[in-house]
């Protein structure tokens, strides 16, 4: 993750089930794109946010009822008493249906303050987690 030979090594993070991944800005590189966003003054460049622990509802169309797609990050559906039940065909729900990482951000789920912590340098922040051999 800190010496890789990917340019981004934390994007399959983005796979985990209730991750929200958000993509802004554009991937275009072209001689005409370039010239275009630099006459309007305006970012020429793509970034990504993972949002981990996101709570989202959605409205039924043509109804008042609400369903909770994930809550605080984690998918609703792997709750469910059918998916469950289903899942005890194959071993216990319990651990078929855990998550096998969950990311530390302290302040969040997890000992610490997010802003002194880890926002001025989250490199550090998971390199002192590991040499004190907590999971990151």
């Amino acid at each position: 993750m800190f010496k890789s030979y990917w340019q981004a090594p934390n994007l399959p993070e983005r796979n985990r089930a209730g991750v929200y991944h958000h993509g802004f800005g554009s991937r275009r590189h072209s001689p005409e794109f370039s010239k275009y966003v630099k006459e309007k003054q305006i970012p020429h460049s793509h970034i990504h946010i993972h949002n981990y622990f996101t709570t989202h509802e959605v409205q039924l169309r043509g109804t008042n009822h609400w369903v909770k797609m994930t809550d605080k990050g984690r998918l609703t559906s792997l709750d469910d008493p059918k998916i469950r039940n289903f899942a005890l065909r194959f071993g216990d729900p319990d651990e078929l249906l855990s998550y096998d990482w969950v990311p530390p951000l302290p302040g969040v789920n997890c000992e610490g303050d997010y802003m002194k912590d880890y926002a001025p340098d989250p490199v550090a922040y998971l390199k002192r987690r590991m040499s004190e051999g907590k999971s990151i």
